[in-house]
């Protein structure tokens, strides 16, 4: 009887030590999950911002190219190279100054000018795809390890954090035809955090206080309205505040003593997980600051402020909004 007493016990501890690891493991995967959101939502705004680019440009150039070189293919069955070199000197109908030739070369040099500035444009939206896809592979890496919070941290500048943050949600805020603002960076502030797991945090407020603006534009139906979200730092001994301050729909008062709860979420089930800012405070109380809800008013607007230790502040700069 005893026995099997202790087997019945056995087989319970075994019970709840497969849940609590299941239960483990369920947190951080739904961690994870949330914490590429971010990357990913940055880097399929962006994808979609070069298809719209691309369709909007779609064949302009090589219809321009294919026009130029029938023309020049048609002189030349007719008339040989010398019946081509007649064509090139009749006056342009568009310039009376210009040959053909010269209104060729004209339109082959635009369109050269159009596929270099293209380049440059996806030069620089590759550059943003990969570093978005590095960013991802650091969160998954991480949470391999099932660490709650395990950063690098080291000094950075807070000016250079926000810029990167605002400039990875940039094409969000287009899309919810919004505009993010960095006011009063006069000085410079430097903090010791994990820059990836400091961008989670602030991307997160970030895209909460978009969605905001972006409810509030559907429930106003307004042309006037224009979504704005306004970041600016205030500092206050031994500490810099950065505030995220929108003018969105605001949050319910029944709703504000639980927004920082695991799986708590106002939004649709599809938009939100309930985890951004649970995780971004765990995140921000690690580098020894935190974060807290300073004001919200419903059809107003919201202001969310991240506290962190100051470590050094250098020479004054002045930065431009």
């Amino acid at each position: 009887q005893l026995e099997l007493q202790n087997q019945a016990v056995k087989k319970a501890q075994e019970a709840l030590l497969r849940t609590t690891r299941l239960a483990a493991v369920g947190e951080i995967a739904g961690r994870a999950a949330h914490e590429v959101l971010n990357p990913l939502t940055g880097i399929m705004s962006r994808i979609q911002k070069i298809q719209l680019r691309l369709q909007n440009h779609q064949g302009d150039e090589s219809a321009v190219l294919k026009e130029i070189l029938a023309a020049w293919s048609e002189e030349y069955k007719a008339g040989g190279f010398d019946g081509l070199l007649d064509s090139w000197k009749k006056k342009s109908q568009l310039n009376s100054e210009w040959s053909l030739f010269e209104e060729d070369l004209e339109n082959i040099k635009a369109v050269g000018d159009s596929l270099t500035g293209e380049m440059g444009y996806l030069s620089r939206d590759i550059e943003f795809l990969l570093k978005e896809c590095q960013r991802i592979n650091r969160i998954v890496q991480s949470m391999r390890s099932l660490s709650v919070v395990k950063g690098d941290s080291k000094p950075h500048s807070v000016k250079n954090l926000v810029r990167e943050s605002v400039h990875i949600m940039a094409d969000l805020a287009s899309q919810m035809d919004a505009e993010i603002r960095i006011m009063n960076f006069d000085n410079e502030y430097t903090v010791m955090v994990d820059e990836d797991e400091f961008i989670q945090s602030m991307t997160n407020i970030l895209r909460n206080a978009l969605q905001a603006t972006k409810a509030q534009g559907l429930q106003k139906e307004r042309k006037e309205y224009h979504g704005i979200v306004e970041v600016f730092v205030n500092e206050q001994p031994e500490k810099v505040a950065i505030h995220v301050k929108d003018n969105g729909v605001g949050i319910e008062a029944k709703y504000r003593s639980k927004l920082f709860e695991t799986q708590f979420s106002t939004k649709p089930r599809d938009e939100g997980t309930g985890l951004g800012l649970n995780i971004s405070r765990r995140f921000i109380r690690a580098f020894g600051g935190d974060i807290f809800l300073l004001q919200s008013e419903q059809n107003m607007g919201t202001e969310f402020v991240i506290e962190l230790p100051l470590e050094k502040r250098t020479s004054t700069e002045k930065v431009s909004a």
